[in-house]
């Protein structure tokens, strides 16, 4: 599980860095496991909208 949850982080955020779609995709046996397992750290939410970030707005 441990595994699972590092990769799945490092997905998300590759995801971010190049802009594209992020696809977890697990076993049914997996989400029954039950062992421990270490969250990473929470980071601080961005309150900048990042560049190529669209807002539906006509100005620019």
């Amino acid at each position: 599980m441990q595994e699972a949850i590092d990769l799945t982080v490092f997905a998300f955020d590759l995801a971010d860095q190049y802009k594209t779609l992020v696809f977890v995709v697990l076993d049914g046996a997996i989400g029954q496991m039950m062992e421990p397992a270490e969250l990473p750290p929470m980071q601080e939410m961005r309150t900048e909208r990042p560049s190529w970030a669209l807002t539906g707005s006509q100005r620019p």
